[in-house]
Formats: C-alpha cells, structure tokens, sequence
C-alpha cells in the first residue's frame, strides 16, 4: 500500500505551467525524419504555484499557506513525491525541492514549482 500524499491546499488563481514532450528524432539520408515519443512517460509537466493565506486562522491555528508551507518542506525533506491535481484535472506525482516562504503582516505565502516525476 502507497504512503504517497496529496497537496490538496488551494493555490492561487492563476498557477503558470508549462508541458514538454521529450522525443527522439533521426534524419534519414533522403530528406525524411523520423521521430517518436522518448519512452512510455515522454510527457513532463512544471506547475509555479502559490498558497496565500492570513498567517492564523482566527482560532490562533496555522493558515493554509503556512500548513502547506509545512507540507511541501516535510515532503521535501524526505525525499518523497506526492500528488496534486492540475488546473488541467491532471493528477499527477510531483516532487518540489525549491520553497520561497513570504510573511507581509499577517498575510503569508508560499511559492514553489511542481516538477512531474515518474516513479
């Protein structure tokens, strides 16, 4: 049984992604190329999100950004992948290895960049 995870925090709005789909080409002698998918996971996917909420909840409880900041670094810190579900409806397996926390007041947020990972 799996022990993966799944980031199920709100992210901001307008998340920016990109999709790269890695092939293999070969010229041929006569002008035609060839070219095909690079293995059965050709398709990568890179998501910049970010969680944005009050530092506390009115219960003095962490904020929502501030529980996913504590998510991704503990995912992180272990090594491990997780899931989380694309404005595309993709569910993916992600990994995140760089975390950019920001406290303005009582506002806090956390950026970082999803990386699909195969497994």
């Amino acid at each position: 049984m799996s022990d993966t995870k799944e980031f199920s925090f709100k992210v901001r709005a307008e998340p920016s992604g990109s999709i790269t789909n890695r092939t293999n080409k070969s010229k041929l002698g006569d002008g035609y190329s060839v070219s095909s998918p690079d293995g059965i996971n050709s398709e990568l996917q890179s998501w910049s999100i970010t969680v944005t909420s009050p530092y506390t909840k009115c219960d003095g409880t962490d904020g929502e950004a501030v529980l996913a900041f504590k998510f991704i670094r503990e995912q992180a810190a272990l090594a491990k992948t997780f899931f989380w579900v694309t404005p595309l409806g993709d569910r993916i397996r992600v990994e995140s290895s760089t975390i950019t926390p920001k406290k303005t007041g009582a506002v806090f947020s956390v950026s970082t960049t999803f990386t699909q990972v195969y497994r």
